[in-house]
């Protein structure tokens, strides 16, 4: 295909108009040429961001209003979604479901979308991806696209497919978190178990495994455990040690 085919794919997988044949064929231009990922990473969150603001500010590429051709406007395109960029990563929510998902009243209502881990299409000695960082990617459009159970399946997959280190804690934290916004709590202990017992994360992965796994215990009446993976996550002084306090206190005052 040719740039501006693929750019008009991306339009349609976007919008929903793509065939499951042509869906394939989209990811296999992904993996060849991972710039083509990263456009379609950023009108994506454009499109997120425009739903979440109610706002007609920003429109896909090649939409009604905007030039569709190649050159000077997908460079312009492409400079106001890497300023989007900066704002999309404040504030926004992943909401997968339209029912309402029922939290302890002690816990976090949901987890940011933005914490789901992606691979890097490129790595730091300028690898190309593999099939699984591709894999990975995909299942993070499936999550902000508001299809949990299709993210779910795409990473269980990546995890039976036995994933280097690097691509398997992501894993584990995206099915972890994608299991907590669906309110299945029990499914999503196991993954959040399997990071806090790593002990080569960085920091800030530690420290939001922690996090979510006491959550996760509070959300199943498990008090005892759920304080005491608050207290770690406190102990580290990082982040989230505001919101594990103020958890703390609570979870005190109530065994007083």
């Amino acid at each position: 295909m040719t740039e501006k085919q693929i750019i008009k794919e991306i339009d349609r997988y976007i919008n929903g108009e793509l065939q499951p044949d042509e869906i394939d064929l989209l990811w296999e231009q992904f993996l060849k040429s991972p710039e083509y990922f990263e456009w379609f990473e950023t009108e994506l969150h454009l499109k997120k961001l425009a739903l979440d603001s109610k706002k007609d500010k920003y429109k896909p590429f090649g939409s009604k209003g905007g030039s569709s051709s190649g050159g000077k406007g997908f460079f312009r395109r492409w400079m106001l979604a890497a300023a989007a960029a900066v704002v999309i990563g404040f504030g926004l929510q992943l909401l997968f479901l339209d029912q309402q998902v029922s939290y302890h009243p002690y816990s976090i209502d949901a987890i940011d979308y933005t914490e789901m881990a992606g691979a890097d299409l490129y790595r730091s000695d300028g690898e190309r991806p593999g099939v699984l960082d591709v894999a990975m990617n995909q299942g993070i459009a499936y999550a902000y696209n508001s299809e949990p159970e299709k993210a779910i399946s795409q990473f269980q997959e990546i995890l039976a497919n036995n994933p280097d280190h690097f691509i398997r804690i992501r894993a584990e934290m995206n099915l972890g978190i994608l299991f907590f916004n669906t309110a299945e709590f029990e499914s999503a202990l196991p993954h959040f178990i399997y990071l806090t017992e790593q002990e080569d994360l960085a920091h800030f992965f530690e420290e939001k495994a922690w996090w979510f796994l006491g959550n996760t215990y509070l959300n199943l009446s498990e008090i005892a455990e759920a304080r005491e993976a608050v207290l770690r996550t406190s102990a580290m002084d990082r982040r989230y040690k505001t919101d594990a306090d103020a958890l703390l206190e609570k979870l005190t005052a109530d065994m007083e």
